[in-house]
């Protein structure tokens, strides 16, 4: 949806999503696809990227329905400094700070702030905490590495599978895509 509305595509097939996306909101404000009873809580990685599309959408239509809906996961997000649990203040998963290029479906703090950053809610006083995260992996350099990676290139592989290396995780040099989206980041949050 996110690409659709960016190349000003919006037809009837992004508005029915728009529509599913509304009806499939859970009540924290995210969405998770876990059918599973004891599931309570939505999903960071199947939260970023509807925000993300829903955002887009509410800022071309102006539909008030929608960036109500933006409103309450930016807030599921915000509640949660990001990456943190609301009860304890507990990193909820390593992987969530350590960034990576592509992330694909994955989720962490820079694709975070990015998702955040496009609804607007960057200066929120609770981007401080990953904001700060981000800012203290700059390496001696001034860049930022790629600490993890979700692609393989080996293309009889399962899935992950990309016809491109985006190059290896490590945390000691600089990836430039990390590197440009995370400078980015910072930028407009006033720290660059």
């Amino acid at each position: 949806m996110l690409s659709a509305v960016r190349l000003g595509s919006i037809d009837r097939h992004v508005e029915q999503l728009v529509d599913l996306l509304l009806e499939w909101q859970w009540p924290d404000g995210g969405w998770n696809c876990d059918k599973k009873p004891q599931a309570h809580h939505s999903s960071f990685y199947e939260s970023l990227i509807p925000l993300r599309g829903m955002n887009a959408y509410a800022q071309a239509t102006g539909d008030p329905r929608v960036q109500k809906s933006v409103e309450r996961v930016v807030e599921l997000f915000l509640s949660h400094h990001l990456y943190k649990r609301s009860s304890t203040g507990e990193v909820i998963s390593e992987h969530f700070t350590q960034l990576a290029f592509p992330p694909y479906w994955h989720y962490d703090i820079l694709a975070g702030l990015i998702g955040i950053n496009e609804a607007g809610y960057l200066q929120n006083s609770r981007c401080k905490d990953p904001l700060d995260l981000l800012e203290s992996k700059t390496l001696p350099g001034g860049g930022f590495a790629a600490e993890t990676k979700y692609f393989v290139t080996n293309l009889k592989a399962a899935s992950g599978v990309s016809p491109i290396n985006w190059g290896p995780p490590n945390p000691k040099i600089q990836n430039d895509y990390v590197t440009v989206r995370a400078l980015g980041v910072l930028k407009r949050a006033g720290r660059f």
